[in-house]
């Protein structure tokens, strides 16, 4: 009686020994498989807003001062409207305006194959560093002088 006993024992443990491994496995890959298509999600995006960066492409034109205020052109010949969210002047933050250069409207964003002049107060100093930021997390940068 003991020998059956003692048999019944060891497949128990073998039984409980399966289930407690095939039951981590299952957790394992249920959380495996969760974290892959946030990874998934995560890098298509990532590829949209680096398709996103490389289509804003800009260049400034022409830069002059006039009555304690700076005029800078710039010229987005990328195929992506560009936002910009902060100007940066000598590594300051700057109150700006932008406007359409061909008819003087005011705008928020600067279209493929359009002027735009931004408007802000003088530096101190010239030449001066000029930077655009944009939510992409694109920045584009100049070393101006008026």
């Amino acid at each position: 009686m003991l020998k059956f006993r003692r048999g019944v024992s060891e497949v128990v443990g073998a039984l409980l020994i399966a289930f407690i491994t095939v039951s981590a496995a299952v957790v394992y890959i249920s959380m495996a498989t969760g974290r892959a298509g946030r990874q998934v999600t995560s890098l298509a995006d990532i590829m949209r807003t680096a398709e996103r960066r490389q289509g804003q492409l800009l260049t400034s034109i022409y830069c002059y001062e006039k009555d304690g205020t700076v005029k800078v052109y710039i010229y987005n010949y990328g195929t992506v409207a560009t936002t910009p969210t902060k100007i940066i002047v000598n590594g300051q933050e700057v109150n700006w305006t932008m406007k359409d250069a061909a008819d003087g409207s005011s705008c928020n964003s600067i279209v493929p194959k359009a002027l735009v002049e931004v408007s802000f107060p003088k530096p101190s100093s010239a030449p001066f560093d000029f930077l655009i930021l944009t939510p992409e997390g694109v920045i584009c940068s100049w070393r101006l002088t008026y």
